[in-house]
């Protein structure tokens, strides 16, 4: 498997603008500037291959975007699989 540079990202072993921490995730800015200027990555600290892999992991990420959004008059949140 290569190396996932989200899972480098969540140990501490790449850079990262990092945004907010929780123990099960964090939320990071991405280092091209995103879409917009509030464009942020929430991330598992467990390595999950897209966002169908782990249901319980997924709802984890989802619950924290939403409370960043909160934070925010207008978001979208976008998930990926394959």
């Amino acid at each position: 498997m290569k190396t996932c540079v989200f899972c480098s990202i969540t140990a501490g072993e790449a850079p990262a603008s990092i945004v907010r921490e929780w123990p099960g995730g964090l939320a990071v800015r991405p280092r091209s500037g995103g879409v917009n200027d509030g464009h942020v990555f929430v991330l598992p600290r467990v390595h999950v291959d897209d966002a169908s892999t782990d249901p319980d992991v997924n709802a984890a990420v989802r619950r924290r975007a939403a409370e960043l959004m909160a934070e925010h008059p207008a978001a979208n949140i976008i998930t990926s699989t394959g």
